[in-house]
This record gives C-alpha cells, sequence and structure tokens, in this order.
C-alpha cells in the first residue's frame, strides 16, 4: 500500500489454484476480474515477489501491465539520471551556502558605530564568505562588548 501497485493479467486455464493461494495465503488483491481466460488484478507491491513465485510454481503466464503509487515515482526516476543528479547538486549547494555568511549588516543609524561593529568583526576574521561553524561567539561578544 505504502510503494503502490501493479497490475497484472494472467492467463490459464483453470484459476482455482491460483484463487484458492490467494485466500490462504491472504495475499490482498484489488480489483480481481475474470474474462475470456484471463485474470485481471491489481496487487500491492510488497506482494508481488511471492505473488510471482506462486504463479510459475503453478504454471500461469502473467505479464505486468501498470504501475501505481510509489512504486511508479521510483521507476520513473531510474530512467532520468539528470534529476537525481540535479537534486543532489541542489542539495549539496543549499547546505554549503545555509552554512556560510553571505554578507554582514548593522542595524544601527549611527554610521560610527557600524564602521566600529564591522572593525571588532573583521579583527576576528568574520566577514561575507566566513564559515558560520567556524566562528566562536563567545569570543566575538566579549570583543564587540569591550
Amino acid at each position: 500500500m505504502v510503494f503502490g501497485y501493479k497490475d497484472y493479467i494472467i492467463e490459464g486455464e483453470d484459476f482455482h489454484k491460483l484463487y484458492r493461494i490467494i485466500t490462504k495465503e491472504k495475499i490482498p488483491v484489488r480489483k480481481m476480474c475474470e474474462k475470456g481466460g484471463k485474470l485481471y488484478l491489481r496487487l500491492t507491491a510488497d506482494n508481488c515477489f511471492y505473488f510471482e513465485k506462486k504463479c510459475r510454481e503453478l504454471n500461469y503466464s502473467f505479464e505486468k501491465r501498470k504501475r501505481h503509487g510509489l512504486i511508479r515515482f521510483i521507476h520513473f526516476l531510474i530512467h532520468r539520471p539528470g534529476l537525481i543528479a540535479g537534486t543532489i547538486v541542489s542539495l549539496g549547494l543549499m547546505v554549503y551556502f545555509s552554512n556560510i555568511a553571505l554578507r554582514i549588516e548593522v542595524l544601527n543609524d549611527d554610521k560610527v558605530i557600524q564602521k566600529k561593529v564591522i572593525e571588532v568583526l573583521n579583527s576576528q576574521g568574520i566577514s561575507a564568505g566566513t564559515y558560520i561553524p567556524d566562528i566562536n561567539y563567545v569570543v566575538v561578544e566579549r570583543e564587540l562588548k569591550q
């Protein structure tokens, strides 16, 4: 359910053995319909491997038709590696730039005080482009209070 569904078309003579396995093993099946010697059903993605194994054991031929839900989205992404690479690069840049001081702005109307604060910050090695985790805030605060 969480991962999605797969639709199957199963061909065979008699589906009674398959029906028994589905009920005995409590395989959650949706939209099951039998038409013209074919069985159409929808299965949750986490039960597909076991169901396919049972179909092979009973000599039923099956065909996977459509995917629904998260499994379809994953299949979509696998065939588009550029989307994955772009997402990884974007996340990397986001992490990098969230730890960089892009600009220093002193919110004060007095130009003399602004200039002195900027001088103290520059003497501590803090300017635009400084890596934020490297800043020792205790030392900077003491310098600014002096």
